[in-house]
């Protein structure tokens, strides 16, 4: 009669093809492993990447050039790419069989992106000052998948002390209305500055109690009007990168 094997001895085999399998599908990251940049434009990211993995591993990480990478080690590869016909605000996260690809249309999506593959592996920014990085000796990553990651709105920004961060920002995808727009805010004294036209010219003002206040215009003054159009006419050709321009009535 044939000797059956122990429960035991069965398990051991199946947990051990179990680990095998899983094994041959995933990229294994150690810091012996390389972030490759391709190009200049990709350097601040990566030393962001560079930055956080130093933290969770004993040994630090090396940034090398695109043609310095080893063809049999796995690597994590930084790409700002026009070839992939990604939106503004998209990014890719992609692995083939050996190494992990960041690929964004710019530099600020390519920071999105590193952010992204570090929520992935566990790290937490809760607030600008409050980080958790865990401390590991190996990271994992499935080979060979593909993922375009896009926001669900197309500007996010949120106003509070946290957010006058830009790496807090920058790892929750937030965008910052006081750099991105023309004019953000309260405006008015900016548009017409008081230091400059009250005191030849107070009926620009606002009349409040029978006197005039410099906290805000007078605004059916067709003077107040052209002066605005002006200002507004030379921030717009100051500003040129900005995609919004707001002014907030006051």
């Amino acid at each position: 009669m044939k000797k059956k094997h122990p429960l035991y001895f069965q398990l051991f085999f199946f947990f051990l093809f179990s680990f095998n399998m899983m094994a041959q599908s995933e990229i294994i990251i150690s810091d012996k492993n390389k972030i490759i940049t391709n190009s200049e434009n990709t350097q601040a990211a990566a030393k962001i990447l560079k930055t956080y993995l130093d933290k969770a591993f004993a040994k630090p990480f090396e940034i090398a050039a695109e043609g310095k990478k080893e063809s049999n080690t796995s690597e994590i590869i930084l790409t700002i790419s026009a070839t992939e016909k990604l939106k503004e605000n998209e990014f890719i996260i992609k692995s083939d069989s050996k190494s992990i690809y960041l690929i964004a249309p710019n530099q600020k999506y390519l920071r999105y992106a590193v952010y992204t593959l570090l929520e992935i592996w566990e790290f937490r920014k809760f607030t600008a000052t409050e980080t958790y990085i865990p401390k590991v000796t190996q990271l994992i990553f499935a080979k060979n998948t593909r993922k375009i990651h896009q926001p669900s709105f197309d500007y996010r920004a949120l106003f509070y002390p946290d957010c006058y961060d830009e790496d807090f920002r920058d790892w929750h995808k937030l965008d910052w209305q006081v750099d991105d727009f023309g004019i953000w805010g309260h405006s008015f004294s900016v548009l017409v500055p008081a230091k400059e036209y009250f005191k030849a010219n107070p009926k620009l003002f606002a009349l409040y109690e029978g006197e005039r206040n410099t906290e805000s215009l007078c605004m059916s003054n067709d003077t107040v009007v052209a002066l605005v159009e002006k200002k507004m006419a030379k921030i717009i050709a100051e500003n040129t990168q900005c995609s919004v321009l707001f002014s907030e009535s006051e």
